[in-house]
């Protein structure tokens, strides 16, 4: 089978890092997989897997400057080769699907969020438009596959779509590539470990409130603050920066904090947090969406309802001060991570890939 990921940029986003392993588990199964990007693209964190094509396309300067993104959207389509199956992973890459959908080719979009709420904090007119764009693309007759059951239902009700739920699994060769550790109570600082993006619906924020409370008590809280991104960061608190060059760094920071926090507005799965359980860190998250499908309260995390950094610190403080409890999330995180493996997702979305029926 050939597959076709048209992809818009290469960020260190969770859809993009999942579309990358999607991308090398169907090749390792024997189909021709190419990543169809604009040249001169930003490459940030992802590891480009060797099994994959990858088919760049050029967009002459003068179209670029006059159209900006439509061009490189228009571009995108025109480029897609010969193929039995494209699968798009964003609206934008979904709209250049329909530009160059070739007939016979069986499209798919594989929906990983709600961008109602990604719009959030953009311009009128930006929101306006895209919202227009994205809520067509909902809509059109392809087959949609959407990484939580949250996701599910809100397709279901706010757009009337049918879909097929396939969640996000972890690769335990590079977050557990070695044992993972049993929690054992921090003998210094008690550290906790969060990635920060810029976009306030990440709540990064929330943590930064809650880490403020937290230092009231005990002044041996300390934050790590794990990212690619250029992040303004308070000089009064006790912050350790992270830059991270791979998941397997990043699994090394997982494994040796305190306690991982997940403070999101909003995630279509929310991989994260499952990445922390495989590597044994206690977790807590906020209430987002889509960790319900992974995320049990009180079982292999603490959860509380997002934008509330109060909430988030008594959370936080319950697992400092409760060793036993921490143990025992970490445990079933564990257990829980080692059912959601990237492995089974592949192999479910190779199953729907080769689905002759529309």
């Amino acid at each position: 089978m050939r597959i076709v990921i048209p992809i818009l940029n290469l960020s260190m986003s969770g859809g993009i890092r999942i579309a990358l392993q999607y991308a090398a588990g169907l090749a390792d199964r024997g189909h021709q997989v190419t990543i169809l990007i604009p040249a001169g693209f930003r490459q940030d964190y992802v590891t480009l897997p060797g099994n994959v094509f990858f088919r760049q396309m050029t967009i002459p300067p003068i179209l670029r400057r006059s159209l900006g993104y439509v061009a490189v959207i228009i571009a995108l389509g025109r480029a897609i080769p010969v193929c039995d199956v494209i699968l798009a992973i964003y609206w934008q890459a979904m709209w250049s699907v329909l530009v160059g959908r070739r007939q016979g080719v069986r499209v798919f979009y594989l929906v990983q969020g709600d961008d109602a709420v990604i719009n959030k904090g953009r311009s009128f007119l930006v929101r306006r438009r895209n919202a227009f764009l994205y809520g067509h693309i909902y809509r059109l007759p392809v087959k949609k596959i959407v990484v939580s059951s949250w996701l599910q239902r809100l397709l279901a009700s706010k757009y009337g779509q049918s879909s097929i739920c396939i969640p996000n699994g972890v690769d335990p060769k590079v977050f557990a590539e070695t044992q993972p550790k049993i929690w054992t109570p921090p003998s210094e600082n008690f550290d906790i470990l969060c990635l920060a993006r810029s976009v306030q619906w990440k709540g990064f924020g929330d943590v930064i409130a809650a880490v403020r409370i937290l230092l009231a008590e005990d002044s041996r809280v300390r934050l790590i603050v794990a990212t690619r991104e250029k992040i303004d960061l308070p000089s009064d608190l006790p912050i350790v920066l992270c830059h991270p060059e791979s998941d397997t760094q990043l699994g090394g920071l997982y494994r040796t904090c305190s306690v991982f926090v997940f403070p999101s507005w909003m995630e279509g799965f929310g991989l994260p947090p499952l990445e922390a359980m495989a590597c044994g860190a206690p977790v807590v998250t906020t209430d987002c969406g889509g960790v319900n499908d992974f995320a049990r309260h009180g079982e292999n995390c603490l959860m509380v309802p997002p934008r509330q950094p109060d909430k988030l610190a008594q959370a936080i403080n319950c697992l400092r001060l409760d060793h036993a409890l921490a143990r025992r999330l970490a445990v079933g995180g564990l257990e829980t991570a080692s059912k959601f493996t990237m492995s089974v997702a592949v192999d479910k979305l190779e199953k729907k890939l080769l689905e002759k029926t529309e």
